[in-house]
């Protein structure tokens, strides 16, 4: 965690590989796999915060979705908590960059859900469609490892998690 937080600040080819690490692991750690049995949606203390900050999970996906489309660099898009408002917030970042490494955002930031937005994850199944993508990429999320995460991070005060990897 401490490699991921500092992560190269002044060295952009360690930032890239380190991010790149955890950004894709978390990712494909909160997807489902062929034949997986799992919610259908987030459920508990995550579908309520999702109910309270973005009313539904369909309002939250077209939100997602408006970002993905606005954003022409390549990177990430996060579902994240922010540990001083404990609430949750759509942010990017650019590259192989995270929310929890320091200096990329304005504040502190613990990650829910991850979403690869560089071309290699939509261009050849998606034919360059990031709307298609992201509605594929949606259904394709394991909402039950998800509200895990998050119930985990909202027991904790959104502070003591040292990485969301130690749930999986």
């Amino acid at each position: 965690m401490e490699a991921q937080e500092s992560a190269g600040m002044n060295e952009p080819e360690q930032r890239l590989a380190i991010g790149g690490h955890f950004n894709h692991t978390f990712m494909w750690a909160t997807l489902k796999r062929a034949g997986e049995a799992c919610s259908p949606g987030p459920t508990g203390v995550l579908l309520a915060a999702i109910e309270k900050t973005y009313t539904n999970l369909e309002s939250l996906i077209d939100k997602v979705l408006q970002t993905a489309l606005t954003r022409q660099l390549p990177g990430w898009i996060w579902l994240c908590v922010n540990e001083n408002e404990k609430i949750l917030r759509i942010v990017t970042t650019n590259n192989e960059d995270n929310p929890m490494m320091y200096g990329i955002l304005t504040a502190q930031y613990r990650p829910v859900l991850a979403i690869d937005l560089w071309e290699h994850a939509y261009f050849d199944q998606h034919n360059g469609d990031k709307e298609t993508y992201i509605k594929a990429f949606f259904e394709s999320v394991n909402w039950d490892k998800v509200s895990a995460i998050y119930e985990k991070l909202h027991g904790s005060g959104f502070k003591s998690l040292v990485s969301p990897l130690e749930l999986f």
